[in-house]
C-alpha cells in the first residue's frame, strides 16, 4: 500500500484512514497522527508531533515495535490503559536510508469490562520480572498483587489479596500520596517515580514504579495499576521520598 515517500506525504495520505494510525520513525519519534489517532490517545494532532511515541507505551521496558502484527498494553493521556493490536508497515523515505513506520492501533479490551480488563493486564505481567499489583481506587484494597512482589514484601500473594494496600507503604511517603502522588496518577499517562514500600518486618526500602489506571464507562479511575522494580534496576524519573 504504502511506496517510498516522505514523512510530510505519509501523515497526509494517513488522514483519510478510517482506523487510528500514526507514522514514526526507526526511534519512534512521531511525525504525525489522523484524527482517529489522537483520539484514540487523548491528544490533539498537534501535541503529538515530535512526541516520542513511548507516550503511549504502558512500561519503559517496551521498545518502538518494527513491521507486522503486535498485541500489547497501551495507555492514553489520562493514564487509563487499553489492550492493543497494532500493525506496523515499514516505508522508507525518499532517497534516504531512514525508515519510517505507519502504525495502526486497534483497541481489543473495549468490549470488556472493567474487572475483565484488570485479570487481563494483571495476567500479562505477573510472571515477568515486575512486582505487580492492581488496588481499587476507592477502597485501596488490593485486588492482585503476584508473588515476587509479595516475596520481596515478606508476605505470600494470598496473605495480601483483599488488604489494604496502604499497609505496604512507608507511613512517611503516605503523607504525600494524596498532594503528590494521586494527582499525578490521574493526570499523566505512563507515570513513572520513586517510591518507598514497607516489609512485613516494618523496613522501608525505595522501588521505581510505574502507575496507569482502568476507568469505568463514566470517566472515573476505579482501580490503579502498578509495576514494581528495584531502584538499582530501573531508571526513575521522579521521586516521591520524604
Amino acid at each position: 500500500m504504502w511506496r517510498k515517500e516522505s514523512s510530510l506525504q505519509l501523515v497526509k495520505e494517513i488522514q483519510n484512514l478510517d482506523l487510528p494510525t500514526y507514522v514514526t520513525d526507526e526511534v519512534g519519534k512521531i511525525y504525525g497522527s489522523n484524527d482517529s489517532g489522537a483520539d484514540m490517545f487523548g491528544y490533539q494532532q498537534k501535541e503529538l508531533v515530535g512526541e516520542s511515541e513511548d507516550i503511549f507505551f504502558s512500561h519503559y521496558l517496551e521498545k518502538p515495535s518494527e513491521a507486522g502484527d503486535h498485541y500489547t498494553w497501551r495507555v492514553r493521556k489520562n493514564a487509563e490503559i487499553f489492550y492493543a493490536k497494532e500493525e506496523v508497515i515499514s516505508v522508507s523515505e525518499n532517497d534516504q536510508d531512514t525508515k519510517l513506520y505507519v502504525k495502526t492501533v486497534e483497541d481489543m479490551s473495549s468490549h470488556l469490562t472493567v474487572l475483565e480488563k484488570c485479570d487481563l493486564w494483571f495476567t500479562h505481567f505477573k510472571d515477568l520480572n515486575y512486582g505487580v499489583h492492581v488496588a481499587d481506587a476507592k477502597t485501596r484494597h488490593l485486588l492482585y498483587i503476584n508473588d515476587l512482589l509479595a516475596a520481596r514484601l515478606g508476605y505470600t500473594a494470598q496473605e495480601l489479596t483483599g488488604t489494604y494496600g496502604t499497609k505496604l507503604v512507608d507511613p512517611d511517603q503516605l503523607k504525600v500520596m494524596p498532594t503528590k502522588v494521586y494527582p499525578q496518577v490521574a493526570n499523566k499517562g505512563r507515570h513513572q517515580f520513586s517510591f518507598r514500600y514497607l516489609t512485613k518486618h516494618g523496613i522501608a526500602f525505595p522501588m521505581s514504579v510505574e502507575t496507569a489506571c482502568i476507568r469505568n464507562i463514566k470517566g472515573e479511575i476505579e482501580y490503579r495499576l502498578t509495576l514494581s522494580r528495584l531502584n538499582d534496576e530501573s531508571p526513575c524519573v521522579e521521586t516521591y521520598l520524604v
